[in-house]
């Protein structure tokens, strides 16, 4: 089975996003974003395994039926920082473990998507989610950044990660 690996990636633009860049710079409120897709995180704290940064992360949260390699479909939310105040970069991820149920896992990754550009006040550009539900590469531009939807065989199971990253001209002269 091949493994794609979906991107979308958000560049968001301090001066071009008011509502984006103000729940980037509220990480703990941004951790429990996702509590209303079961995707819930113990909180932004430092991260032990990586000094200086700052994270809230779930487990893999499995949905579906066991694949052949016994292990279902899963979920998770990923927050990262360098700052006790920001959050730099979020991740949705999930791996398909049944290729049967690959249709609800895309279903899942595209309703978490679309909760958390509603709870960043932003609605889920159209394009995405076509393309989600396509499964297929897209590059948008939006009013607060870009969007790019990229896919990357491999050959195992199939991982999706959906990233969205907030740049500040003055966290990047820290």
């Amino acid at each position: 089975m091949s493994k794609i690996v979906v991107l979308v990636i958000l560049y968001a633009i301090s001066s071009h996003v008011a509502a984006a860049d103000d729940f980037f710079g509220q990480p703990q409120r941004l951790c429990s974003a996702l509590v209303s897709e079961g995707l819930r995180t113990e909180g932004w704290k430092p991260n032990k395994a990586v000094p200086g940064e700052w994270s809230c992360t779930t487990t893999l949260i499995p949905f579906g039926t066991a694949g052949s390699n016994g292990m279902e479909n899963n979920i998770a939310f990923y927050v990262h920082g360098t700052n006790p105040s920001q959050a730099n970069n979020i991740r949705l991820k999930i791996n398909i473990n049944n290729a049967k149920e690959r249709t609800q896992a895309f279903s899942r990754l595209n309703s978490a998507a679309v909760s958390l550009f509603k709870a960043m006040a932003k609605p889920i550009p159209p394009e995405l989610v076509n393309a989600i539900s396509q499964q297929k590469p897209i590059g948008i531009n939006t009013s607060f950044g870009k969007i790019g939807l990229t896919l990357k065989p491999d050959h195992q199971i199939d991982s999706f990660k959906v990233i969205l990253t907030i740049t500040h001209s003055s966290l990047s002269k820290k």
